[in-house]
C-alpha cells in the first residue's frame, strides 16, 4: 500500500498573497475512501448541502475570507440544525438572485468556520500529514535553459520530504495533481532530483540516487472527480 500526495498550488496568480505555495496532503492508501467519505458527511453537517450543488468550490480562501469571520459573529452561534436550516436557505437565495437575510448570512459564515475546523480534524484523525513549500511572490526564475527545464529548489525540497516519509515508513508514494495540465510529471520528478539522464553502470551516485528516489515515486492526476463525495454519500457506493 501506498502513501498518496495531493498537490495543489496558491498565490501563483501574484494577486493578494504575498506569497506562492505549493503543497498539499498525505494520506495512506487505505485511508483514503474513508476520507471522501467522512468529508462528505462533514460537508453535510455544516452546510446542510454539496456545495458543489450549487456550482460552489471548497477553498480555504473562501470558507477563511474575513466577512465570513464577521457574519459569523453577529449573533449568538446556532446550533447544528438551525445552522444547516439557514446556511442552505443562504445557498438557495444564490442561486435565485434573491438577498439573504442576517440569520442566513450569519448561518453561512458559521458554517464555513466550522468546516475548516472540521477538515483539520478529519487529517488529524486519518493520520494525514502536511507538507508545503513556501517562496516570496516576488522570486524571479532566471533565464537560464536549467532554470527553464529544472524544477524550481523549493519544490525540490518538498518532494524529497515526502519521499522521505513513504520511504522512511516502507511505503510506496504516489504523486497526484488535480489540475488537467501540469508540469509534476514523472518526467519532472526526475529534473527536480538533477538529472534527466540514464546514468551508465558506474553512474554517479547522483544519478542513482535520483532514480531510486522516482522508481519509488509514481506520477499521475488525482483519479476521482470534485464530485465523488456527492455521489458516495447518496449512493453509499463502496470502492471498486
Amino acid at each position: 500500500m501506498s502513501y498518496l500526495f495531493f498537490v495543489d498550488e496558491s498565490g501563483h496568480d501574484h494577486r493578494n498573497c504575498p506569497y506562492e505555495v505549493r503543497g498539499g496532503v498525505v494520506l495512506h492508501a487505505s485511508s483514503f475512501w474513508r476520507f471522501i467519505q467522512d468529508f462528505a458527511i462533514l460537508e453535510e453537517s455544516c452546510f446542510g448541502a454539496q456545495l458543489s450543488d450549487f456550482g460552489v468550490e471548497i477553498k480555504g480562501s473562501r470558507l477563511l475570507e474575513k466577512k465570513r469571520f464577521r457574519h459569523a459573529a453577529q449573533g449568538d452561534v446556532l446550533d447544528d440544525l438551525a445552522r444547516r436550516k439557514h446556511a442552505l436557505s443562504f445557498l438557495n437565495r444564490g442561486k435565485s438572485g434573491t438577498q439573504p437575510t442576517e440569520i442566513e448570512f450569519r448561518a453561512y459564515g458559521q458554517a464555513c468556520l466550522e468546516m475548516a475546523r472540521g477538515v483539520f480534524r478529519l487529517l488529524k484523525t486519518h493520520g494525514a500529514t502536511i507538507f508545503a513549500s513556501v517562496i516570496p511572490r516576488s522570486t524571479r526564475r532566471p533565464d537560464t535553459h536549467n532554470a527553464s527545464e529544472f524544477l524550481r529548489k523549493d519544490q525540490v525540497f518538498l518532494f524529497e520530504r515526502y519521499f522521505n516519509l513513504a520511504y522512511g515508513r516502507g511505503r510506496q508514494g504516489c504523486l497526484s495533481s488535480i489540475k488537467r495540465t501540469n508540469r509534476l510529471t514523472g518526467i519532472s520528478f526526475v529534473r527536480s532530483n538533477g538529472t534527466s539522464r540514464e546514468p551508465t553502470q558506474g553512474g554517479s551516485v547522483r544519478d542513482r540516487s535520483c532514480l531510486f528516489r522516482c522508481s519509488w515515486t509514481l506520477s499521475s492526476r488525482v483519479p476521482f472527480r470534485r464530485r465523488t463525495s456527492a455521489f458516495t454519500s447518496r449512493t453509499g457506493a463502496s470502492e471498486e
